[in-house]
């Protein structure tokens, strides 16, 4: 693109002397004046969808300029910083849970949102709580692979341990006011105020001088009176346990069965605790078995 430059002065002919061939216009100095002034005219740009070439330039808008003329890259290029930084602390937008542009743009984002990608650490605090069964209010249990639930979180009547005792000595009894057979004893997980102890089980026996009386089964010092013993007209027999304890403390329990007359007299309803070939030739060694279920509140 060039500009047009005159090449003859003919305002300086008119102060020529008459008869000076200077002062004389040729049509070549006019062909020339036209031809620099076409060529002038097609090297500039049309004002109607000019093409340009070279390196255009243009008066930069101050920021904010919103109309119709040219941006130029200085304007561009501060407009891009400005949305960059208005960009890091706008909210995101999500449409169908698609996130674009980087993650640096997200302030408030759901955690149900997320379907995939990781979270940059610069997004998370400088603590985390930590993890417990008391933050949860709903948990699906597929979703367990480890840890422990507070008995808190568990429903009332829910076992949370089972324990079992197995007694095979045979014990010969004697006629006694009252008769304690220790059997073993098991450890209850939590305090008396969040669980119960239910116990069923069985207790075989052999013979018996006194028949009608209550057997009964001790945790601790509580005793649960259940079953009554067979006439002594049996040889072999068991009698079924089962009954439920309150109050009782976490730690050892000890187990005891036996008796004890309402009347203070002197009797002895089983002869042969946990019977064997001795008491029955047919007979094998028999146990007292017990099974201990500790449930919640």
């Amino acid at each position: 693109m060039s500009n047009y430059t005159k090449a003859t002065n003919f305002a300086a002919k008119d102060s020529l002397p008459s008869g000076n061939s200077g002062k004389i216009i040729k049509g070549t100095e006019i062909d020339t004046e036209f031809n620099a002034i076409a060529s002038a005219i097609s090297s500039k740009a049309d004002t109607n969808s000019p093409t340009l070439t070279g390196t255009p330039l243009a008066p930069t808008a101050s920021a904010g300029t919103s109309n119709t003329q040219i941006a130029t890259t200085a304007f561009v290029s501060a407009a891009d910083t400005t949305a960059i930084t208005d960009e890091r602390t706008a909210t995101a937008t999500l449409t169908n849970k698609t996130i674009s542009g980087s993650s640096n743009t997200i302030s408030n984002l759901s955690a149900t949102n997320l379907t995939s990608g990781t979270v940059p650490d610069a997004r998370f605090p400088a603590t985390l709580p930590a993890a417990s069964g008391t933050n949860l209010t709903a948990l699906n249990a597929t979703q367990l692979t480890s840890g422990t639930i507070p008995v808190a979180r568990l429903p009332a009547g829910i076992i949370v341990k089972v324990s079992n005792i197995v007694f095979s000595t045979r014990t010969v009894t004697s006629a006694a006011t009252t008769y304690d057979l220790s059997l073993g004893s098991f450890t209850k997980a939590y305090d008396s105020s969040t669980s119960d102890i239910i116990l069923v089980g069985t207790v075989p026996f052999a013979g018996a001088d006194n028949d009608g009386l209550y057997l009964n089964i001790k945790i601790a010092s509580t005793a649960k009176y259940d079953g009554i013993a067979r006439s002594s007209s049996a040889a072999v027999g068991n009698i079924s346990i089962s009954q439920y304890w309150t109050g009782l403390g976490a730690g050892s329990q000890s187990v005891s069965t036996g008796w004890a007359s309402a009347d203070s007299s002197s009797q002895r309803p089983i002869n042969t605790y946990c019977p064997n070939s001795t008491d029955e030739a047919r007979n094998r060694q028999q146990s007292i078995v017990l099974i201990v279920y500790e449930v919640l509140k």
